[in-house]
């Protein structure tokens, strides 16, 4: 630290220079926030489905129901999460919709457990037909993370019949007894809601087939089924955000040294600088490679800009100091501007960037 003490004694080195260098810094760091906008998510399972309209007076009505009763082990650098849920369908009619029932997004099919409720179709008192089964797998969801760590996350099953075409076949949401159970917990979250759809998904192709019809579409019945869960705010504060002020506040200490201690104002934000690179590293090891600023970044780049600017401004005190020692009082004034903005811009960027950016 002495070393870097006497660096910045230099006579070459100016504080308009190291202003003009600051204001260019913050200007070019702001335009990079404002355009890393991360695009709008379009969910891989959402690629050619879209909702069932009017059904076919020809297709067959399959009611299908979804109650998930166990969700872990949700990966983000995979985009993945385990659940375990009980599904069911109902239907009159001919086709059997159990021997053609496929999970779109599961990860690891030889690892997918489909247990039926019972060995056969059992007959409801309306005449219908009844098969459930309970199923455990590791499933496949794009996870959105341009708000991380105050993230909410949709997590999907989607299930598809493959062998006959909508027009035969259409899935019929039971919307009554869907849903969760009040035992399920999924550890660090918090559910919001859930959802169940049908869809229809329509393919670019006929997969070879040489239809009568060549203008057929082929669409097969598809149903989605999400829980929406968000993350705690005490995750984000206490094991995120706490960890980082500690260290800013640290830096930002050195504005209140008197300008006569010159290597201590230069070993504070130096270390905090540091140790901010090094709190970034630790959480960003859990997240995939997105390319994009995610919310807590675009924090941390406010963060390093307050460390920086604190560190130009205590090397431009030592400098005065060096060419007028008596002019302590005026230097501890400009401390005190850097100190009010540095901390008004961290604060109510962040502030922004949580509620409105």
């Amino acid at each position: 630290m002495k070393v870097l003490g006497r660096l910045v004694r230099i006579r070459y080195v100016r504080g308009p220079l190291l202003l003009a260098a600051l204001a260019g810094f913050l200007v070019l760091c702001g335009l990079l926030l404002a355009v890393d906008k991360q695009p709008a998510f379009a969910a891989a399972d959402n690629d050619g489905l879209v909702p069932l309209g009017e059904i076919p007076p020809s297709a067959q009505q399959v009611i299908v129901g979804v109650y998930p009763i166990s969700i872990y082990n949700i990966d983000y650098a995979g985009n993945t999460y385990f659940a375990e849920a009980y599904v069911w369908m109902r239907w009159q009619g001919e086709i059997n919709p159990m021997e053609s029932l496929e999970f779109v997004n599961i990860v690891d099919r030889w690892s997918l457990m489909m247990i039926p409720l019972t060995e056969e179709p059992i007959e409801m008192p309306d005449g219908s037909l009844y098969q459930g089964m309970r199923i455990s797998g590791r499933f496949s969801q794009p996870f959105v993370m341009d708000r991380y760590p105050l993230d909410e996350q949709k997590l999907t099953i989607l299930i598809e019949h493959t062998t006959h075409r909508s027009s035969e076949l259409v899935y019929v949401t039971d919307n009554e007894d869907s849903g969760y159970g009040e035992l399920l917990r999924v550890p660090g979250w918090r559910i919001a809601n859930w959802s169940i759809e049908s869809l229809l998904h329509k393919y670019d192709s006929r997969f070879g087939q040489v239809r009568s019809d060549a203008n057929s579409e082929e669409s097969y019945a598809t149903l989605r089924f999400q829980l929406t869960i968000h993350r705690s705010l005490n995750f984000f504060v206490w094991k995120l955000l706490l960890p980082l002020v500690i260290v800013l506040s640290m830096s930002l200490a050195t504005l209140l040294i008197h300008p006569t201690q010159v290597d201590l104002r230069m070993s504070l934000p130096t270390t905090g600088l540091l140790t901010t690179v090094f709190l970034q590293q630790s959480y960003t090891s859990s997240l995939p490679d997105t390319g994009n600023l995610v919310l807590l970044d675009r924090i941390y780049v406010l963060a390093y800009l307050v460390i920086i600017a604190t560190l130009i401004t205590a090397m431009r005190s030592a400098h005065q100091m060096e060419v007028a020692p008596d002019n302590a009082a005026s230097i501890r004034r400009i401390d005190r501007i850097v100190l009010a903005a540095a901390s008004l811009l961290m604060i109510a960027g962040s502030l922004w960037m949580i509620f409105i950016g």
